[in-house]
């Protein structure tokens, strides 16, 4: 058995995947790239927007697909196994972010990646294995049409990290998911643009990576205060970890915010046929979480006489209450069908109460019926394999309400179906649906759970909605880049002595009448002093939080380039001109004057375009590049003048360098720079073949060096790692001849021997070039004290 091989921190490295090409390389991440974007979520979009044409066809050849894990995944914190997926969406044509709870982030860890890049398109059916060795690409054509569990079990993936997709996403259904074990990325149409590249699965071997926080006692004692806190919680040690997520249908019935009857009614006397409690009692028979989860709020039940994955609250109000039907067991069939087929429960489930209400108003025609659970099974099986009227409705409502009308109740908000909270009874979770990047969004900012779960804020008011929706989004983009669960900020924030101690009158009056001053009381600093022991970078709570803003702030403008304005950022109809059917006063959603509110706060233009003051204040502005280093800049710039004068004057005394350069062609111009800054060394070999420093524009070098970040390029030009590390880890980038380049290689190290001591040479380089030792003392006085500050 191959023994543990430790790493501090993180890889800082990606796997990037050609399909199209079958071929593999590495990335490499940068320290300013992880601070500015932690990882996650954040790097994930980060990479999109530097790498991806967002002109692009969602089911084409150039999307990408960035699946990237938090630097929190191996390292045991509580909630660590979750990883991101960004891409572009098939079912909203944005730019779509989902996150998983599988174990497929923890075995990449292991075999030395932090996240994969899936590039291009396979010309048949195809799965990946990665190993420590690298990428072998396999044909799927035995295991497509297989459902997810069945190609689980044939790929023997349970005891290996994997993602697959069903028959929906080889059908490239707009709304089909990706799975990992048990665990889902969900939302937007992940899995269609799995099956648009003829991706059936990825499955990694375990490998013999760890990974060692950085500053291991303080992490232990952050890890332990972690623990404590959610095992003291009411909602994560007490109601999530006994009811599951169903928790919240009491809650929401109770509050008036339980979808029903297509979002008409927002409660019923029905319901509590669905509570977390008679579900646990009736159903519940053992626990069934994501990997190192400390909320167990996932569970596993007796259900038709299976013991079955027990569906969660958006399933069960979806499904369930939404479209009228309280038989538990149907539902929890209904989820495993999904789980199988590979569908998102929340929109397809949506999709038909849409069908069936268009049905109603004679829009067209459509089988099921609000109440009655009679052909539902049928239908997901037919909109998986888009049968009959299944390949309409695999397009889901907005394209459907498009076609046949009914756009007040296709319940959508950019083209991503609602989650199960009606906003009509908690405006600020309306506001946050509406501006939320992917779409119609519980997770971007979740107001609802200030609004009905803990009582902070009044539902069916304007106050403080905008400031919190503003801070929740950049606290909840942070925490899905680290990448924590979100349920672990109940937990973390509830702790801060302003939320634990004061009577809950006042609490609700500060955070409702000074809500920016709450927001800088409440405690998140548990998140930012687990990124910074296991990492080593310096981050305060403040910089969490500016991290999360930067990464919402750069989607956003990714979606405004794709088209997205403020008309965008709306809700349905019925949520703005109908009253709930149990609400007497009939109240609706003031999204207008919450909205205008939210953008100054956001700093975005008046039609929603993230203004050039707000991408100035998060080093955004230039091209969306990281806020340059000037200091390392100058250090580069110095050392690329000294670099260049040194081989002037070794190329016409050294017979080792000369001999390398004499294959060169006359007049081979070579180019050394930095992606996104101005330092550049130009080298130009003249007819006597002597290496002349000169300014050379990028498009009349015959060779080009690209060091992809000014820190790669820092540490090789003073000396931290050598020109071999640097290419080995693709911290640089090659255009041009290889040979000639390896042949430059050569003569930078000659020329490294000369400029430094032994000492230093050694640790830059595999193989120190034999020169005669008071050869290399003379030449390396000689230069030092003429040629490099003379220009000799």
């Amino acid at each position: 058995m191959t023994s543990p091989r430790l790493i501090l921190g993180s890889h800082n490295k990606l796997l990037e995947i050609d399909l199209t090409k079958k071929a593999f390389t590495t990335v490499s991440i940068s320290n300013e790239e992880r601070k500015l974007y932690l990882g996650g979520k954040g790097l994930a979009i980060y990479y999109l927007y530097k790498k991806m044409d967002l002109s692009c066809d969602p089911l084409g050849e150039d999307n990408i697909i960035a699946i990237f894990g938090g630097v929190m995944v191996g390292t045991g914190a509580p909630n660590s196994s979750r990883f991101a997926a960004v891409t572009k969406s098939p079912l909203t044509g944005l730019i779509v972010s989902s996150s998983c709870g599988g174990s497929f982030a923890f075995f990449l860890k292991s075999v030395g990646y932090d996240g994969v890049i899936i590039k291009g398109q396979a010309k048949e059916p195809t799965y990946l294995s990665i190993t420590e060795n690298g990428v072998s690409f396999n044909s799927a054509s035995k295991i497509w049409g297989k459902d997810i569990f069945e190609t689980q079990e044939l790929l023997e993936a349970k005891n290996k990290g994997n993602l697959v997709i069903g028959p929906a996403g080889e059908n490239r259904v707009l709304y089909a998911n990706v799975a990992s074990g048990h665990r889902f990325f969900g939302r937007g149409g992940i899995g269609a643009v799995f099956g648009a590249k003829n991706l059936k699965a990825i499955v990694v071997e375990k490998g013999s990576f760890r990974i060692k926080p950085k500053k291991e006692k303080k992490y232990m004692k952050i890890k332990r205060k972690a623990i404590k806190y959610i095992n003291r919680n009411e909602y994560t040690s007490d109601l999530y970890r006994n009811y599951g997520t169903n928790a919240g249908f009491r809650i929401c019935n109770e509050k008036k915010i339980l979808p029903v009857r297509n979002f008409t009614k927002g409660m019923s006397e029905k319901a509590s046929e669905l509570y977390g409690e008679r579900l646990k009692s009736e159903f519940y028979k053992k626990y069934s979480s994501c990997r190192n989860c400390a909320i167990l709020c996932g569970h596993k039940g007796m259900f038709n006489g299976k013991l079955i994955q027990a569906p969660e609250y958006e399933t069960t109000s979806l499904f369930g209450s939404n479209l009228e039907i309280y038989d538990a067991e149907k539902i929890a069939e209904w989820n495993e069908i999904c789980s199988r087929l590979g569908l998102d429960t929340i929109s397809i489930s949506v999709t038909l109460a849409y069908a069936i209400e268009a049905n109603e108003k004679n829009l067209f025609s459509f089988p099921l019926k609000f109440g009655s659970p009679e052909g539902v099974s049928e239908i997901l099986y037919d909109i998986a394999y888009r049968k009959g009227i299944g390949e309409e409705l695999a397009l889901g409502t907005k394209r459907l309400a498009e076609k046949y009308g009914g756009k007040g109740f296709a319940m959508n908000i950019k083209g991503l179906e609602f989650s199960g909270y009606d906003p009509r009874g908690c405006w600020g979770q309306g506001l946050s649906y509406s501006v939320a990047n992917r779409g119609a969004c519980h997770l971007s900012a979740s107001l609802f759970t200030l609004e009905a779960f803990f009582n902070f804020l009044k539902g069916e008011s304007k106050r403080a909605k905008a400031q919190f929706v503003y801070y929740m989004e950049n606290l909840f983009s942070a925490i899905n880049s680290l990448q924590l669960c979100i349920f672990t900020s109940y937990a973390f924030m509830l702790e801060a002595p302003i939320a634990k101690y004061p009577p809950k009158i006042f609490l609700k009056i500060f955070i409702s009448y000074f809500p920016r001053i709450t927001q800088k009381v409440l405690d998140i600093s548990i998140y930012s002093k687990l990124f910074e022991t296991v990492t080593g970078i310096k981050q305060s709570s403040r910089d969490f939080l500016k991290a999360g803003e930067r990464i919402h702030i750069l989607e956003r403008y990714m979606n405004t380039l794709i088209g997205v304005s403020r008309i965008d950022d709306t809700l349905p109809e019925r949520f703005l001109n109908e009253g709930r059917e149990s609400d007497k006063k009939k109240k609706v959603v003031p999204l207008e004057e919450m909205q205008e509110k939210y953008y100054k706060i956001r700093g975005y233009s008046r039609n929603g375009v993230p203004t050039a003051k707000v991408m100035k204040k998060l080093g955004i502005e230039e091209g969306f590049q990281p806020k340059p280093k000037r200091i390392k800049e100058r250090i580069v710039s110095l050392v690329f003048t000294i670099l260049g004068r040194a081989m002037k004057t070794l190329s016409t005394i050294d017979s080792n360098i000369k001999q390398e350069i004499r294959s060169w062609p006359t007049n081979f111009k070579i180019l050394f720079n930095v992606d996104n800054y101005e330092t550049s060394l130009g080298l130009l070999k003249n007819k006597k073949g002597v290496l002349n420093p000169q300014k050379i524009p990028e498009k009349q070098a015959d060779l080009v060096i690209t060091f992809r970040t000014i820190d790669a390029a820092f540490e090789l030009m003073t000396a931290q790692k050598g020109i071999h590390h640097a290419y080995a880890s693709n911290a640089i980038k090659v255009k041009g001849d290889t040979q000639i380049a390896m042949s430059l290689i050569r003569c930078l190290n000659i020329t490294e021997t000369y400029l430094f001591p032994r000492i230093i040479a050694k640790r830059i380089m595999r193989k120190i070039p034999t020169i005669n030792l008071m050869k290399r003392y003379i030449v390396r006085i000689y230069l030092y004290l003429f040629s490099i500050p003379f220009n000799i």
